[in-house]
């Protein structure tokens, strides 16, 4: 790897690492915070809470329900060093730096939410930005883990429908 390589990766993880750390952040002294019994206005307090604590990295967090159960929270994102994508970073260094977005992204506040309403799963996205992903579903599972489930999922559903179409002939 080159220098000027990892001087961006530093770069952009540091950039994660510090715009996501929250000075109050929840050590399991504290309760967590209250919440509705509105899905949507919790996951819109709980993303409008991180932003906050980005120290404005990202921001405008917008709340989606995409299929039922599943649901996306979308940044913004104005800082450089996020919006950094070169074309030659391997799919690896993409990796980590979903991985470091992803620790930030799913919580304890969020895991929380997830089982009280027993949401299928939560996506972080930033946009205007490398499109960073993160992925959390309350299980332990990494975004990485959660991908790669999905796409033997999807396997899974088109072998079923060809052997389905199989015994039609």
């Amino acid at each position: 790897m080159t220098i000027k390589l990892t001087a961006i990766i530093s770069t952009i993880i540091l950039s994660l690492v510090t715009a996501c750390s929250d000075s109050k952040e929840n050590d399991g002294s504290s309760p967590l915070p209250s919440y509705s019994q509105d899905i949507k206005k919790d996951l819109d307090k709980f993303a409008t809470e991180l932003a906050a604590n980005t120290k404005n990295n990202i921001f405008k967090p917008t709340v989606e329900e995409t299929k039922p159960n599943y649901y996306v929270i979308t940044f913004q994102t104005s800082d450089p060093n996020l919006m950094t994508k070169d074309t030659n970073t391997d799919s690896t260094i993409n990796d980590a730096v979903n991985a470091v977005w992803g620790s930030k992204f799913c919580t304890a506040e969020l895991e929380s939410i997830i089982l009280k309403y027993s949401i299928t799963r939560v996506e972080g996205r930033i946009l205007n930005s490398a499109k960073f992903l993160a992925m959390c579903d309350g299980s332990t599972s990494t975004t990485q883990e959660l991908l790669e489930k999905d796409i033997q999922d999807n396997l899974n559903r088109i072998r079923y429908m060809s052997e389905q179409m199989d015994q039609l002939k």
